[in-house]
């Protein structure tokens, strides 16, 4: 787990951008509002009884962070299904402390 796990799903990462990066993706970034994204996707799983993949998110929320719900324990993934590219995707399913996250 890393540094994130310390984040609640209402915070903002210190740094949505990555070092090095040019400012136009740090703006970028910065324009973006992380707790508002994470709850979006952390409602389109909750939203799918039968699990969601990465493209059901993106279609339901227009963002994923997937990576960042999974490391705040929030999401999990045990299982695969086809995707609408033909290929397999994770299913991914909220978690006890999702839901309470969602209350």
């Amino acid at each position: 787990m890393s540094g994130d796990a310390q984040l609640s799903i209402f915070e903002t990462p210190a740094a949505p951008s990555r070092r090095g990066d040019p400012i136009t993706s740090e703006l970028a970034g910065a324009s973006v509002d992380v707790p508002a994204r994470r709850r979006a996707a952390l409602e389109a799983i909750a939203a799918h009884r039968d699990g969601a993949t990465y493209h059901d998110v993106v279609n339901a929320a227009g963002a994923g962070r997937l990576t960042e719900l999974d490391r705040l324990g929030l999401i999990e993934t045990h299982e695969l299904r086809q995707g609408p590219t033909g290929r397999l995707a994770r299913v991914w399913r909220v978690t006890p402390a999702g839901l309470e996250a969602l209350r």
